[in-house]
């Protein structure tokens, strides 16, 4: 879902990955599957706050060199879910950089989007689908509010026609 702010990213941090990089990542995650502490989607979970709470345009509060190793941003642990942390036996950072650091190549700040956009389509069709569980219980619930909507009369609301009233509303008393 990050390409719905491509455009509030500065262009610094859109640098691309080669080819034989983005292999590298794939393979990577491929080969390595089962054996991860983090798997791909709390890696891209947290490469997605990361980019959403300091590369945005809208977010100039700090000064990130894009040139800067990405794992050592990523060593923030609030980007990170609470159950990261219960699996987890080694220290943190010696973990983010084993698994974001080990690559032939410097992966950095500015290959941030890049790098989500290799990594992040499980995380993408996760929250695609919440969204649409979100939206299948919003329409079943407005369908059910105008079905039970057109079950009420004007008889429910005591209005309209009344005994004894010839034109149909409550009968008044003279004075």
């Amino acid at each position: 879902m990050l390409w719905a702010f491509k455009k509030k990213i500065d262009n610094q941090f859109k640098i691309g990955l080669n080819r034989g990089q983005k292999e590298e990542i794939i393979n990577y995650f491929e080969k390595k599957h089962n054996d991860l502490i983090l798997t791909k989607k709390e890696i891209s979970s947290a490469v997605r706050r990361f980019i959403t709470r300091y590369l945005l345009n809208d977010n100039k509060n700090e000064n990130i060199d894009p040139n800067l190793n990405l794992y050592t941003c990523l060593e923030r642990k609030f980007l990170w879910s609470n159950e990261i942390f219960s699996k987890i036996t080694d220290n943190f950072n010696v973990l983010i950089k084993r698994y974001i650091g080990n690559f032939s190549f410097d992966l950095e700040v500015k290959h941030s989007f890049e790098f989500y956009n290799i990594i992040g389509k499980e995380e993408d069709n996760f929250i695609l689908e919440e969204k649409n569980k979100f939206v299948g219980l919003e329409e079943k619930s407005q369908n059910n509010i105008l079905t039970n909507a057109s079950k009420i009369t004007a008889k429910t609301l005591g209005i309209g026609e009344n005994k004894g009233s010839k034109k149909g509303g409550p009968k008044m008393k003279k004075k």
